[in-house]
This record gives structure tokens, sequence and C-alpha cells, in this order.
């Protein structure tokens, strides 16, 4: 089962415009058969749009609903699973034995994604893990001795609710089936996922340790934020420490929950200004499938279905404000029209991918202008956060 060309280029560009950088530790690309990757589910929908974009050769389990909607149809290709808190009927509990046999069938050629919670949240812990991944991977193992492997995978975003973020996705250790007990499969797939999953005792806790890895990476790209969250979880007195400096960064304006200055005010300066002069015109231009991205997201009742409403309609809309213009520009300006609006999204995407750097030093220009004495405290925190987690 394959992805159309439009599907995996329209995933692409979802994965490579919404989000800054992608960063992962996935060394090689993911192709032989008889490979689960269980998949922890944090951004509603969104995850899949990411894990599609790094496991280009795997071919997804997804919630039935997902495909009541056209766009999304298009956007999700793969094996629909009703959840079991939504079977009514045996007519369903027949479409979920069917799907079975259809991720059975493709264990014979592809890596099979499945997300064991059902679904997503951004809480502060995972969901409880279904076993229908473990039920799988028995049914596999009999057909296969010795021969079916699961990988864990993470994904973590330092910005999950806003376009111009970061995502990370994490790999984990990979363990071969060996036994045909479904619950000891389900434990040693929860022991290896809770390995790099992370976990928090509260709201404020899961924030500080957000706050603290954003100061630590906001400024320097090799400072990886993802790092420093695991570091602040294994080492607790290192946290506690920091989070007691985070008090004086409070009632300032923020990016990403954070208040930040420029650490090199000339390099600041210069990126916004380089950056603005692409980005603003993107805004301008695209100011109708942004407006309606914008809007969607506000009609969202859950944090983790806000960007997924965003890009659905506003990357939706924007497919199709772009086909409108090349017919007008084909029709009145033919052939040199069509280039011009072509030229116009290529732009656009650029300006897009630029939009979250731009953003960051613009919020730094900006506090240095509206209260500049707090910048002082500011460096400080960050020169102690970045010697003390290096």
């Amino acid at each position: 089962m394959k992805k159309s060309l439009f599907s995996t280029l329209f995933i692409s560009v979802i994965v490579m415009t919404y989000f800054r950088k992608i960063y992962h530790n996935i060394t090689a690309e993911h192709k032989n058969a008889q490979q689960i990757f269980a998949l922890s589910h944090r951004n509603g929908a969104v995850d899949g749009w990411v894990y599609a974009f790094v496991l280009k050769n795997a071919v997804f389990t997804l919630a039935q609903q997902l495909h009541k909607i056209f766009f999304l149809r298009i956007l999700f290709p793969g094996i629909t699973l009703i959840r079991r808190k939504d079977i009514s009927n045996k007519t369903e509990q027949q479409q979920n034995i069917k799907a079975f046999k259809q991720c059975l069938h493709i264990l014979q050629k592809q890596p099979l994604c499945i997300f064991p919670e059902g679904t997503s949240d951004l809480g502060i812990k995972h969901l409880p893990f279904e076993n229908g991944l473990s039920k799988i991977a028995v049914r596999a193992f009999k057909k296969n001795k010795n021969n079916i492997s699961i990988t864990p995978f993470a994904i973590f975003y330092d910005d999950p609710t806003n376009m111009g973020g970061r995502v990370f996705v994490q790999q984990g250790e990979t363990f071969n089936v060996n036994t045909e007990d479904s619950n000891q499969i389900h434990q040693q797939m929860t022991h290896h996922l809770e390995e790099i999953l992370l976990e928090y005792n509260s709201v404020d806790e899961m924030n500080n340790a957000h706050k603290i890895a954003m100061i630590y990476s906001v400024f320097n790209e090799k400072n990886n934020y993802l790092n420093a969250l695991y570091q602040l979880k294994r080492q607790p007195e290192i946290f506690n420490k920091l989070s007691n400096q985070l008090e004086s960064l409070k009632n300032k304006i923020t990016y990403k929950k954070i208040t930040i200055y420029p650490v090199n005010i000339l390099l600041s300066l210069w990126t916004f200004l380089i950056t603005v002069i692409i980005v603003l015109p993107t805004f301008l231009i695209n100011a109708i499938p942004l407006l309606c991205g914008f809007i969607a997201g506000k009609k969202s009742k859950d944090q983790n279905t806000i960007s997924l409403f965003k890009i659905v309609i506003g990357y939706w809309v924007g497919l199709f404000y772009y086909l409108i213009l090349i017919i007008i520009a084909g029709v009145f300006y033919s052939i040199t029209g069509i280039l011009v609006v072509l030229g116009l999204f290529l732009f656009s995407l650029w300006g897009l991918k630029l939009y979250g750097a731009c953003k960051k030093h613009l919020y730094a220009i900006i506090n240095l202008i509206v209260s500049p004495n707090n910048r002082k405290e500011f460096l400080r925190i960050y020169n102690e956060i970045n010697t003390t987690l290096s």
C-alpha cells in the first residue's frame, strides 16, 4: 500500500512549511518488512504527517473518523480501524477484523505504524496503551517465527499549537518478538516506549521543563531542546535549581511561553530584517488561506487539535486559492501569468519556512525596546542554563 504522489507531496509541503525544523535520530530509512513501529501520539492527526515524513515507506493505521472527511482521506492513506469505544454493532466488528487481516498482509511487505494510545493528548503523561499492537505482533509471529521486530518512536513539539515550531522524533530501542504471549509483548512495548517518553507530575512542572529547554536552545540550534528535557528529567536537582530562576522572567511578551531578549543584538536585528523582507509579503499574498486557518484553529475545542484545524483548513484553502489564481492568470495572461503565480507559490513556501525565525527575533527585539533593563536578567538566566546543561 503506497501513498499517492499527490499525498506524498502535500504532506511534505505541510511538514516542511508549517514547522520550522524537523529533528530526528533515525539513522537509516526503514524499508524491511516484519517491522512494527509503535508511535507515541500527542498532537492529533498532525503526528501522522510528521511520522509519514520521516518514515516514508511505512503504512499507517488510523482511526476511521479521519476517513469520514474527504480532505483527510487523501492526506491519510492507510488502514482504518474503529476504536473499541466507538464500536456499536457486529458490522463494525467485522470491519475491524478485515482491517486486522490487512495489517498482517502489509507486514509481509512494508513496516506497519500503530498508535498504541489510540488517541492523542498534550498532557503531562501518555495515555494508556491499548493491546491491539501486541495482538497483531502475536499473529505475525505465528506466521514468521523470530522475524518480527517492534520499534518505539516518540514525538515532541516545542510549540504544538502554532506554525513555526520545531518537532523532534526520537527512535527507541528495537526489540524482537519471541513469544506468543500478547501480554508479555504489551509489557515489553510499554517499557521500551516509556524509556523515550517524558512524564511530569503537574502542568507547572511540564511547563517549567519546557521553558528551561527553550531558553537553552532558542538561540543556539546546536543545543537540542529534546536532549535538554531528557537531562532535566534525569537530574531533578538541576531541574529544581533552574526552575527557581524562571520567576523573574514573568509578565513580559512571550515567545513559546518564555520571555526572550537578543543574545547578540546586531545578529537578531540583521536576521529579522532579512527574514521579514520575505515573510511579510508572504503573509500579504496568502492572507486569505492564513486567515481561514487562524479562524479554524480558534474553533478547536481541544489543544491537541488546534494545529490540525489550522492545517486542514489553511492548506486546503491555499490549494484552491492557487488553483484559482492559476486559472485566472492562464485566461488573462497566458503562460507568463501562470509562471508568475507558480513563482509566488514557491516564494510563499520560502516565507512560511522562515516565519519561525522571523517571529523569534521580532519578539526578542520588541522586548528589548519595551523593557531594555530586563535583558541583563535574561542573559544571566540564559548563561546559567547553558552552562548547567552543556
